[in-house]
């Protein structure tokens, strides 16, 4: 007698096929390449001109190389407008959890004290922080390779989760070839002098504007994996 399948377990099992198939090949992956370790990324130099807009690049060295074996690679850039110097440091690094914030504290030994930070959002570009010290006032978030710009844990994830999770990624993660989100990160620090005739509020549309256009040249410049 013969048996017709239904169309919902004939997805079924193809479906079953699919995984144990996937399961078939990890397990392979396993036994005969043991230890090949996770997936390693492109060697990457940031460029040594940046362009700005409105303002003139003056400098351009790389960063001292840090003991965290997550940064990749770090350069800074200085430029000037009108007597007004402004810096901007670079650095490509992996993070699982992208918060600007405990990035700042552990690799540049300056933490926004609390209440300090001030989250905004630009359209087309995403979030950043903006703060001010003593000496300075600064600007950072994390440019994501998908998405807009970051600056806590929470938005980094969503941003991963949004922009990440797709089939095209499920096969190479079952073969550790690569990871299901991205984690990569090019973290980004701008900041002026405090100047004395200076409020914070009159500083902050000059790093908010160099953001934007610092954004727009990196963000399609992203390094590949």
């Amino acid at each position: 007698m013969s048996v017709t399948l239904s169309r919902w377990q004939t997805i079924r099992i193809s479906i079953l096929a699919v995984t144990c198939g996937s399961l078939v090949l990890v397990l392979g992956k396993i036994i005969l390449l043991p230890g090949s370790g996770a997936p390693k990324l492109t060697a990457y130099e940031f460029p040594n001109q940046v362009p700005l807009n409105e303002w003139q690049q003056t400098e351009s060295q790389p960063l001292p190389p840090a003991d965290d074996a997550d940064i990749l690679a770090g350069r800074r850039y200085l430029y000037s407008q009108n007597n007004i110097n402004l810096d901007v440091e670079m650095r490509y690094l992996l993070t699982k959890h992208g918060n600007v914030k405990m990035l700042m504290q552990k690799h540049k030994r300056i933490e926004p004290a609390p209440g300090k930070l001030k989250i905004r959002n630009q359209e087309e570009v995403g979030e950043y922080g903006i703060w001010e010290t003593p000496d300075r006032t600064y600007l950072s978030a994390c440019i994501n390779p998908g998405g807009g710009s970051t600056v806590t844990s929470e938005t980094f994830r969503k941003n991963r989760n949004t922009h990440d999770l797709s089939i095209s990624r499920l096969l190479p993660w079952l073969l550790g070839q690569g990871e299901l989100r991205d984690w990569r990160c090019l973290w980004t620090v701008i900041s002026l002098p405090v100047e004395a005739n200076k409020s914070p509020e009159d500083v902050y549309p000059i790093l908010e504007t160099a953001w934007v256009s610092w954004y727009r040249w990196w963000q399609p410049q992203f390094p590949k994996p």
